[in-house]
């Protein structure tokens, strides 16, 4: 007879593995240089199918993959992906905010001397 409590331990050692894993190679995809208006589609296709795969055999759930995108997320870019999200929104809003002069953006004082 088998021993529950040996396959628990393999199952919980084989889904720590899993996770540290995919934080490495999330960590890899957030942090690899995007090509204009997009991302490193190699890797990000690499992460998918690494998720889909541990959700197949059953080692995670998708809310345990959830929780630690959040935690990779916050991590490499020090915001959540909700705030990430919204900033990224707001600058796709404002197309324009490159052609409104620096100085004005960022409310600073403009001083002009004069010399004659």
């Amino acid at each position: 007879m088998v021993d529950k409590s040996l396959f628990r331990l393999a199952l919980r050692e084989d889904k720590e593995k899993f996770a540290d894993y995919f934080k490495i190679i999330l960590t890899d995809l957030y942090k690899s240089p995007r090509k204009k208006g997009g991302t490193n589609k190699e890797k990000k296709g690499f992460v998918d199918g690494f998720m889909h795969a541990g959700i197949i055999i059953g080692l995670v759930e998708m809310e345990e993959l959830e929780t630690l995108i959040g935690q990779v997320h916050l991590k490499v870019f020090g915001k959540t992906l909700e705030e990430r999200k919204a900033l990224i929104k707001s600058a796709q809003l404002s197309k324009n905010v490159l052609d409104i002069p620096t100085f004005y953006r960022q409310k600073k004082d403009l001083k002009i001397e004069q010399k004659f």
